[in-house]
Parts: C-alpha cells; structure tokens; sequence
C-alpha cells in the first residue's frame, strides 16, 4: 500500500508538471507572438522614417527651388520698379518740354513788354523756362502744380481757362484745392499775356487772397432770401451748417474750427477726433456733410446750400436702399 502510495503522488506530480509545461507553452507561444508583433511595429517605424527622411529631402529640394524662383521674382520686381522709375522720369521730361513749348507759344504772342518792365514792380514770370503760375494772387506752389497736371501750363491758357473748367479741377484735388475761389486768376493771367504790369499790380492790390472780394453787405444779402444769416456779430455763424447746434459749435470752435474756411477744409478724422473729445453725447454726430456745407458758405454759394440741405437728414444724407 506504501508502493501505491508513492505511485499515486508520482502521477499527481506527473500530472501538475505536465500543467506546468502546457503553460509555460502557452506563455512562450504568446512572447513569440508578441516578439513578432513588435518586430512588425519596429519595422513599420523604419518604414515611417524612411519615409519622413524621403518627404524632408524633398522639402529641402522644393525649398531650393521656390528660393530661386523667390529670388528672380525679386529680380524682376527690381526691374519693374527701376522701369516705373525711368517711365516717371520721362513723363516729367515729357511734362517740362511740353510746359517749355507751351511758355514759348505764349511769349511769342504776348505782348512785347519786357522781363525788366515785370521785375521792376516785383514780377518774374518766369522760373527755370516756364511760365511761374505762382505770381497770380491766390496760386501756391500745390495749385501750380495742380494746374499744369490738367494742361494749364501756361499765363495764355490760364487766361483763356473757364472759370467752371477752373473750378472742376480744383474739385478734383484735395479739401484744401477745393476752398480756393479762381474768380480772379483768368484777368490776372490776361493783364500778363498783354504785358500789363500796372494794372496787374493795382487789381492784385485789390484782392482779398487772390479773390475778388464781396462786401459784407453783398455777402449778407445773398444769404438772407435763402434764411441764412452767416455772421453774427461779427463772427462766422457755423450753426447754419445742418447738424452742427450751438454746443457742437462751441466744440468746433475751443477746436481751432472758427471759420467756414477752416470747416471746409477739415479732414474727417479731425472733426471726429473733436466731436469724440468732447464727450459721449456727441460721439453720434456725424461730420461728414459739414465740409461740404461750409465749402459752399465759403463760395457764398446759398442756392447750392439750400438744395443740399433739404437732401440732407439731420446733416446726414439718407440712407439708400
């Protein structure tokens, strides 16, 4: 029985060492499995690198290639601009012998007084070869060349100009071109061509900033028929500008803004920056029809104010659908 005893416990052992072997199998097959999985997933890195390595390189090579074509664009955009350049110039070549032939024509038919006869009452009508436009009252440097960018180039066509073809150009410039009044500049330009140094010395004495001036009366009267009273006092009422109230005035006025004139060429952002300065019940206002209104004040131009008025809503103009 001790023999069966032992034989019974050697067969148990037998068993639990064959339980053992199975899973130790079991656990080796699974370390195989997962020693190719990641055998798999190293190689698959491989691939991804090899792959990353190619895209780089052909980045660097697409790099390459878009510095060069960088590089000729800035070359041609160097010899775009040096062409604008050299266009510009001869434009202004252009500009200068046509002002020069055009001075010339001028001289010829204009009467035979000479540069001396000019000069001794402070006159010189002429700077390096052209007509000098700056020795009619009321034209400036800015005007000048204003003038003779639209074909008035000379004292003969100043003369001849229209005052309305005068005042489209002057239009068309800046805020400030447009306050200028050329009521005077054609019989400046015309006692030029003649040769008429006295009588344009005496009528320039007779001008108010190169305009020939209204009286107070006059200016005073041909507002009242419309309802418009522009001074009081003395001072350049700019409540009749629809919108503008006495505290916007007053606002306007602390601002350096006293005169029409001065409205009328005011910039936008300027009469913002005051309005917004001058507290939140006036940052609704809008200023944009206040140039305009003050321009035609200026110009004494009350028919034209009262039409645009009755447009306008509150000063603004209305809104399109």
């Amino acid at each position: 029985s001790s023999v069966q005893g032992l034989l019974s416990k050697a067969t148990t052992e037998l068993e639990n060492a064959k339980k053992a072997a199975q899973s130790h199998t079991a656990d080796l097959s699974k370390l195989r499995a997962d020693l190719d999985a990641a055998k798999k997933a190293d190689e698959a890195k491989v691939a991804d690198t090899n792959r990353l390595k190619a895209e780089i390189e052909s980045a660097k090579k697409a790099a390459a290639v878009h510095s060069d074509d960088v590089a000729k664009l800035r070359r041609d955009l160097q010899a775009a601009t040096a062409k604008d350049a050299e266009i510009s110039k001869l434009k202004s070549e252009l500009l200068s012998a046509k002002v020069t032939a055009d001075s010339s024509a001028g001289a010829a038919s204009a009467h035979p007084a000479t540069a001396t006869a000019a000069a001794t009452l402070g006159f010189v009508t002429q700077r390096k070869g052209v007509d000098d436009l700056e020795i009619i009252e009321g034209i400036g440097p800015k005007i000048a060349d204003r003038l003779r960018e639209s074909g008035i180039t000379s004292f003969a066509k100043l003369a001849a100009a229209s005052l309305a073809h005068l005042r489209e150009i002057l239009d068309k410039g800046s805020p400030a071109f447009r306050i200028a009044i050329p009521n005077s500049w054609p019989k400046q330009a015309d006692l030029v061509v003649k040769g008429r140094w006295e009588d344009l010395r005496k009528f320039q004495d007779e001008l108010e900033g190169g305009v020939v001036p209204k009286s107070d009366a006059e200016y005073l009267a041909d507002a009242k028929p419309f309802g418009f009273v522009p001074r009081v006092k003395d001072k350049e009422d700019l409540t009749i500008i629809e919108g503008v109230g006495p505290k916007i005035a007053e606002l306007l006025i602390a601002g350096g803004i006293d005169t029409f004139a001065k409205l009328a060429a005011a910039e936008q952002s300027v009469l913002q920056s005051i309005l917004e300065n001058g507290g939140r019940s006036f940052q609704t206002a809008n200023p944009e029809t206040w140039p305009d209104q003050a321009k035609l004040c200026v110009k004494g131009q009350w028919q034209q104010l009262k039409t645009l008025q009755d447009q306008l809503v509150a000063g603004n103009r209305p809104a399109t659908s």
